[in-house]
């Protein structure tokens, strides 16, 4: 009677083994925040931030995609890695922006942004790179629109 107790226990834990498991693909469907890590810091898109000037991003290259997570990553027990991004493409190469040290701002080509680039501000520093009323250009401004 013991050992038929000790195989009803023990056949259902065999099941929840770890060991040979594909650490990309699993079981969930993910919503991933727009990150990037890079050089063993983390970044995370800034989607109200535009630059002022495109032409202070620089030729500087402070690295690459290496694996796009977003709609490939379905094990919530992945862990990120550096040249990991949410939705940048592999191969997308970040560039360093003046006035900003890599770790506080880089920039990613993006047509569809405005002045061609997405943002990616270093974690502790979303802050620093928030534009105020000031920094707005006047001569190019339509309207402003204000909401709750």
């Amino acid at each position: 009677m013991l050992w038929l107790l000790t195989i009803a226990i023990g056949l259902p834990l065999l099941g929840c083994s770890q060991s040979g498991r594909d650490p990309i693909h699993g079981n969930a469907e993910i919503d991933w925040v727009d990150f990037l890590k890079l050089n063993g810091n983390s970044y995370t898109g800034v989607h109200d931030a535009v630059l002022k000037n495109p032409a202070d991003v620089t030729d500087q290259v402070a690295g690459k995609v290496k694996f796009k997570v977003g709609g490939v990553v379905t094990n919530p027990g992945y862990r990120t890695k550096d040249g990991d991004a949410a939705f940048l493409a592999i191969g997308t190469e970040l560039y360093r922006v003046k006035g900003f040290e890599a770790d506080e701002l880089l920039a990613a080509k993006d047509e569809s942004r405005i002045g061609g680039y997405r943002l990616y501000a270093g974690d502790g520093n979303v802050q620093r790179i928030q534009l105020s009323y000031k920094d707005v250009l006047k001569d190019e401004t339509e309207r402003i629109v204000f909401q709750d």
